[in-house]
Parts: structure tokens; C-alpha cells; sequence
């Protein structure tokens, strides 16, 4: 078993948020039993059932050899194209109800940490409530009361569900909420 997974700027705890899991699985990629197999969802034209070794993932194999994406992304056009590919090609995906956009802060995507309900955004996410309360309030036109509602309905694996990202350069966090 290999002990340092490979590091994903856009998705820095893969672990954490499920989208990589310990598994005795062979990587259709590179044929290896590395101790760990992706989880989470891929986009591919043909069927596709072959499990994937996060190392395949961080360097591009698993694109290379099945053309597998991991997210289906619009990003603001000022967005570097090589940045677009290494999130779609070679970070992890998000396992969602629907499709997350992506946030941007200080110009760049942010990376991704979990999928979040009530409970794990508070124990660590602290400062993220108010100003999650507010933007579901606003996002989705509700008074306040229903926004604290709604937040207090958030859960991890279910609907709804809120997915944190963190800005690398100034540590903002924010929340996409996800409904099934």
C-alpha cells in the first residue's frame, strides 16, 4: 500500500470528502493494488466500469487511456485553459445531486474540501454559518427564518447538502448548496 496519496491543488482532501477510498482494487489504468480507489463520479463516452488509482487521476493517465473527465465545469474566461483541464482531467469529482458551479475568489478557482451538512460545517467551518445563512436568504429568495431552516436541514450524504470550497490565496471558505 502506498502511504502519501498524490496532491490535488483543486481537491486537497480527497479522503475527507469520500471522493477517494481505501480498496484492494486493482487500477485499470496502470494495473496496480495501490491501497486506494477513486470513489467519486467520472464522465466517459463508452461504458466504463475499470476502478482508477488516484495516481492515475493526478498525473493523467486514467484521461489519457479511457479520454475520463471528472467534472463538467464553466469557469469565468479568464480562467487559464491549462487550470480548466487540470480540474476536469486531474482532480477528483464531486459527488452532487446536481452540478456544482465552481466558485472563483482572488481570481482563481478554489479548491474543494467536502461535502458538509449542519453538523461538519460547524465543528470546521465556524465563521461559514452567518454568512451561509445569508446567502441561501438571498441565493434562493427566502426570509431568514426559512434560510436558518434551511441551513439547520443540511446534511453530509443527503438533500440538501452544502459543498465547501477554500480560497488558496486569502483561506475564504464558502458553500455551494446542492438539493436532489
Amino acid at each position: 500500500m502506498s502511504s502519501a496519496l498524490p496532491k490535488f491543488r483543486f481537491h486537497p482532501e480527497p479522503l475527507l470528502s469520500g471522493a477517494i477510498e481505501t480498496s484492494d482494487a486493482e487500477c485499470g489504468v496502470c494495473g496496480q493494488t495501490r491501497g486506494f480507489v477513486y470513489a467519486g463520479p467520472c464522465y466517459v463516452e463508452d461504458d466504463f466500469d475499470a476502478q482508477l488509482c488516484p495516481w492515475c487521476i493526478a498525473d493523467g493517465s486514467a484521461h489519457r487511456k479511457f479520454g475520463v473527465t471528472f467534472h463538467e465545469l464553466e469557469l469565468p474566461p479568464e480562467i487559464e485553459v491549462e487550470v480548466l483541464d487540470e480540474i476536469e482531467e486531474r482532480t477528483p469529482g464531486i459527488t452532487s445531486f446536481n452540478p456544482v458551479e465552481w466558485p472563483v475568489c482572488c481570481k482563481a478557482p478554489m479548491a474543494y474540501l467536502e461535502p458538509a451538512g449542519k453538523k461538519e460545517i460547524q465543528k470546521r467551518h465556524a465563521k461559514l454559518p452567518p454568512a451561509l445563512v445569508a446567502q441561501m436568504a438571498e441565493e434562493f429568495e427566502l426570509p431568514p427564518a426559512e434560510a436558518q431552516q434551511l441551513f439547520d436541514s443540511l446534511q453530509r450524504d443527503e438533500s440538501p447538502c452544502a459543498h465547501i470550497f477554500r480560497c488558496a490565496a486569502c483561506e475564504a471558505v464558502r458553500a455551494q448548496i446542492d438539493f436532489d
